[in-house]
């Protein structure tokens, strides 16, 4: 089968112009069998398709309109369940608390390890370290367990008859592909959720959103190796102790900015979950 006939073969899994888009996982399962057997491609070949989907199915811009408005609707729903956004429900009573809980045990954690610096050494300062260590741990399983159970539910009742969704996102799934690259890197025109998109601007509400980066090297023979990327540490009071005036210069400039565009309020995130739970 060429790219013309299995673009060809794409379309015709795209919904009708009157129809609904989403599917049950059991229908999209069943649809997702089919394809394969007509398009004589294994799960295996498929994936590649769609892990290199400029070099088997050309530019995004190039592929039926039709198919374009698909894909860019299963991208959309992809960008909605890595948020929670289709289950509010499931979110609200049973993620979030579990998210909050893990920052409550954080913060705890946070105030005792102040707490314990002030001590000197023996069996209290002991203590209080080792309170310090489970406070923490619970903390962060808590956090990342939130998403992680979160990842278990959705792949549980993903083909089954009570979870409905875009084919295609169905059809991504069923295969392994590395959806997030295929959206970003791929996909055009869908939109993304506020609570998602760290830079955007509503000038209808006076507010707008950036996200700050930190980067961080560690030097060695004379050169720089990047570690990783993240900007959490950056809201510690310690980041103070760099500069000889006690102010940090983006802090600084984040409220020249509030000022000058008149908005009433700065809200820093540390997470973006932070931002829908």
């Amino acid at each position: 089968m060429n790219r013309d006939q299995f673009v060809h073969l794409l379309e015709t899994c795209c919904p009708a112009q009157d129809g609904t888009s989403a599917v049950s996982g059991r229908q999209a399962k069943e649809k997702i069998i089919s394809f394969l057997k007509k398009s004589g491609t294994t799960p295996d070949m498929a994936g590649r398709i769609w892990s290199e989907p400029e070099v088997f199915l050309g530019k995004f811009a190039e592929l039926p309109i039709q198919l374009q408005k698909a894909l860019a609707e299963a991208a959309a729903f992809y960008d909605k369940e890595r948020i929670l956004g289709n289950m509010p429900f499931l979110r609200d009573s049973v993620l979030m608390p579990l998210w909050h809980m893990g920052n409550m045990f954080l913060s705890a954690g946070e105030r005792v390890r102040k707490r314990n610096k002030e001590e000197k050494e023996g069996l209290r300062k002991f203590s209080l370290s080792l309170m310090t260590k489970i406070l923490f741990n619970i903390g962060t399983i808590s956090g990342k367990g939130t998403f992680r159970l979160a990842k278990r539910i959705f792949d549980f009742i993903r083909f089954t008859r009570w979870y409905r969704q875009p084919f295609f996102y169905a059809f991504w799934k069923y295969l392994h592909v590395d959806i997030q690259n295929l959206c970003y890197s791929y996909v055009e025109g869908f939109p993304v959720d506020a609570a998602s998109g760290a830079v955007w601007r509503c000038p209808e509400k006076s507010a707008e959103s950036t996200s700050l980066i930190g980067l961080d090297f560690v030097p060695s023979g004379g050169k720089l190796y990047f570690i990783e990327a993240n900007f959490n540490a950056g809201f510690g009071r310690e980041r103070l102790l760099m500069y000889k005036d006690r102010e940090d210069p983006i802090g600084k400039n984040l409220v020249s900015f509030a000022l000058e565009k008149k908005y009433r309020k700065i809200h820093i995130y540390g997470h973006n979950a932070s931002t829908y739970f």
